[in-house]
């Protein structure tokens, strides 16, 4: 069973958990409900939290984020844009009577690398000597699935103050899994020949291991909520 499987069944049974405990409290209980604004490197992300019982809160969001960053592969430099948006959902568990939580859930959403890779270089293939002009420049995305699973721990101080603001701050890891890679030459003489398109797709695979070491993203946040 893949992971995001595992931990969407952990989410909906501790959910179900949560509705039968918070039921009896629910009437005595008021501002159960927050929203928060945070930043981080999952980009801007704006969430609502409704608090079940003083033990779990199920939150939910939307996040953004595009990040610019060099990827080596042998000889060869790829100008990467990082897109991570979409959706959001999590079950937080406070196992103390204090403002720390341990939470799982999934992004659900584009998470995709586009890549450039340009030279000013010739080459010589098999047995020619080609230029930029002949040989174009290399232009690829990395995707990824729709899901990510997550897993971390936080502080949220919303539900333990006596004002209705509080300080929410969250880290864990998200995972990505392996990278669907697709690579193409464009805008030379020769980008469409069998020699120049071999050579791609050797790039392609080798891109796409070096990739299976970026298989996890690291999810840090630190931002403001309101209960009401």
């Amino acid at each position: 069973m893949r992971l995001e499987g595992i931990i969407m069944k952990f989410c909906i049974s501790v959910l179900f958990v949560a509705l039968a405990t918070s039921l009896p409290a629910y009437a005595e209980r008021s501002e159960n409900w927050s929203i928060s604004a945070s930043a981080g490197t999952s980009g801007g992300t704006l969430e609502t939290t409704y608090r079940f019982t003083d033990h779990f809160h199920l939150r939910g969001g939307m996040n953004t984020i595009t990040v610019s960053a060099n990827i080596d592969d042998s000889d060869i430099s790829y100008d990467g844009d990082l897109e991570f948006k979409g959706g959001s959902a999590f079950v937080d568990v406070y196992p103390l009577d204090l403002p720390v939580f341990l939470t799982a859930g999934l992004y659900a959403g584009r998470q995709a690398i586009d890549l450039t890779a340009t030279s000013s270089q010739s080459f010589d293939i098999y047995g020619m000597t080609m230029t930029p002009v002949e040989y174009g420049y290399l232009q690829g995305e990395a995707s990824y699935g729709d899901y990510a699973p997550f897993l971390g721990f936080g502080y949220n101080s919303t539900f333990f103050t006596d004002n209705s603001f509080g300080l929410h701050a969250l880290m864990g890891v998200a995972y990505f899994g392996e990278a669907d890679v697709s690579l193409r030459s464009v805008g030379g003489t020769y980008s469409e020949s069998e020699y120049i398109q071999q050579l791609v797709e050797n790039e392609r695979q080798s891109l796409e291991e070096e990739l299976a070491d970026y298989e996890f993203y690291p999810i840090l946040q630190l931002g403001l909520s309101r209960r009401f």
